[in-house]
């Protein structure tokens, strides 16, 4: 097969070419083509430069055709996307929506701390009732135990043993006490003791199964001007535990049950 010449034939060696020749220059490819090239540019405009340049609509980064979603299928995504970011902004991990169709619990009013500790005079058996002429001074509620010691084959209560917390009521403020063998309340803030009358205390069951008596307790000595240097009388309710074990007992051991109660004490009304 005959060759062709050269386009462009070389000069010979030691020879420069015309002033008027220049080398060639080696067209555009049609996807760098712009204004200054005298070809159209693809999509009209002018390339940008490289840095921070964008690819036209119709075309990704890297020269591939872009895909065009139709308006429906862009709805879609876009709905899947705004609902994928509400959950992860919104819900917490390890938040179940199982019940969320329930209606809201109703809110309880908030209570003083008076209300807190006055909230049993329902449950109190008439009986327990002091006489009247005597007003409620303070409300404590206490946790401890019931000491038993074994005399005879047979479990009998030695002291009780137990801290209270509560309130007293006109002013409300908050007081601490001790029980123990008397049976005594004794106040660590301002030193008071009140004695009550144990064996002639009035008596109801418990509304707890298995649990101590409630009682009504005559004072028979008070000390000091405290909360309860003027005491009249004591109310046990609300008793929950402190029995004494079942079955009789040998040799002359202790044991002790724990209980909790509520305790309220009463003063002569001025």
């Amino acid at each position: 097969m005959a060759q062709l010449p050269p386009a462009h034939p070389r000069p010979p060696a030691g020879q420069q070419p015309p002033a008027d020749q220049h080398p060639p220059v080696a067209p555009r490819r049609p996807d760098h083509a712009g204004p200054s090239s005298g070809m159209p540019s693809p999509t009209g405009i002018d390339r940008l430069p490289l840095a921070g340049r964008r690819p036209p609509p119709d075309r990704e980064a890297g020269g591939r055709p872009a895909r065009v979603l139709s308006a429906g299928r862009r709805v879609k995504v876009a709905g899947a996307f705004g609902a994928l970011a509400l959950v992860a902004v919104a819900v917490p991990a390890g938040v179940s929506f199982a019940g969320t169709d329930r209606a809201p619990a109703e809110s309880k009013p908030p209570t003083t701390q008076a209300d807190n500790f006055h909230g049993v005079d329902p449950r109190v058996p008439s009986v327990l009732n002091p006489p009247a002429g005597n007003v409620l001074h303070s409300v404590l509620k206490a946790r401890g135990v019931q000491i038993y010691e074994c005399r005879s084959g047979t479990w009998t209560l030695l002291e009780p043993a137990a801290s209270l917390t509560g309130v007293t009521m006109h002013p409300v403020k908050k007081v601490t006490a001790l029980h123990f063998r008397g049976p005594s309340w004794l106040s660590d803030q301002d030193g008071s003791l009140v004695e009550g009358d144990g064996p002639n205390a009035e008596r109801a069951p418990s509304e707890h199964p298995n649990s101590i008596p409630q009682l009504l307790i005559e004072s028979k000595l008070n000390r000091g001007d405290g909360v309860f240097g003027k005491v009249t009388y004591i109310q046990r309710l609300d008793t929950v535990g402190g029995l004494a074990p079942a079955g009789s007992c040998t040799g002359s051991g202790t044991t002790a049950a724990p209980y909790r109660a509520v305790y309220r004490f009463f003063v002569a009304k001025r």
